[in-house]
């Protein structure tokens, strides 16, 4: 029994060390698993952006997939893409041309909308082969957009952007008074015509009705002819006062009417201009004879 007691001692504790040799490599294995799992979705990243020609994130998975830590078998292809791309990336080398004709350094620069510079040093800038839209924000001036396409390969290209001024800000400007009317040249009738020209009427038909009847009605001049000389006194004094009045009627009828054709053919021609001026209107009354 007592020689037996240490080879059991002995024996139990070398399993012991062996669970616990095989409980401390599981994490080792799990983060070499894991490593592996980096490497091959590098690999394939790697080879998909370079077909897209996102050549720097292809030279990017390809850099990944190059350590040490990666197998073999893929590692030896991305220590050669991860060269090739080094030298296919273009480069271009940015410079603002103020309005002044003076080169600005604070200028940001965005590429296809993303930002690539807050301010220009004359180094290079690594940017994807294609057709590009650059925009430079310049302060003082507005922004400035130019589409050019570069070349897989082209390194250092000088890509120079003139900015232009800013337009200037529009002033107000009063508005132009309205050119003044033309005086009217109407030559309006005055109220006097109408008057004598209502006198004359009524005088013109007083005399056709007055004399009228002195001559056709009883008596009358007719009837007077016809009776004489044995027409009673009465008659023939109311025939010769009609006859006065019929007289006066057409005399007076033949006045008013002249007068309200004078009147008439020499009033006077009036116009009414009006003038814009600085706080209201100028009114003007123009009469010609």
């Amino acid at each position: 029994m007592r020689d037996s007691l240490p080879a059991i001692v002995n024996g139990k504790l070398s399993r012991t060390l062996l669970v616990a040799a095989a409980i401390a490599s599981l994490p080792l294995r799990s983060a070499r698993a894991d490593t592996k799992q980096e490497c091959l979705s590098s690999y394939v990243e790697a080879q998909r952006t370079r077909r897209l020609g996102k050549l720097r994130a292809a030279r990017e998975a390809a850099t990944s997939c190059s350590r040490v830590e990666c197998p073999d078998a893929i590692r030896g292809d991305c220590v050669a893409w991860s060269r090739e791309l080094e030298t296919s990336v273009p480069t271009v080398v940015v410079s603002v041309v103020a309005p002044d004709g003076s080169e600005r350094a604070d200028a940001r620069v965005l590429l296809d909308g993303e930002e690539i510079a807050t301010k220009l040093d004359g180094r290079a800038i690594e940017v994807d082969p294609g057709e590009h839209v650059f925009r430079v924000e310049l302060e003082g001036a507005p922004p400035i957009e130019q589409t050019i396409v570069i070349r897989q390969g082209e390194h250092d290209r000088a890509v120079r952007l003139s900015a232009r001024p800013a337009p200037p800000i529009p002033q107000r400007q009063a508005p132009e008074p309205p050119p003044a009317p033309a005086p009217s040249t109407a030559r309006p009738v005055p109220p006097i015509v109408y008057v004598l020209g209502a006198l004359s009427v009524a005088g013109a038909a007083t005399w056709a009705g007055v004399g009228f009847s002195a001559i056709y009605g009883s008596p009358g001049v007719k009837e007077l002819d016809e009776c004489s000389p044995r027409c009673r006194p009465n008659d023939r004094v109311i025939v010769e006062r009609e006859l006065d009045v019929a007289g006066i009627a057409g005399a007076f009828a033949l006045v008013t009417g002249g007068a309200a054709l004078y009147f008439y053919l020499t009033r006077p021609s009036s116009g009414v201009a009006v003038v814009p001026a600085r706080g209201g209107a100028l009114v003007g009354w123009n009469a010609f004879f």
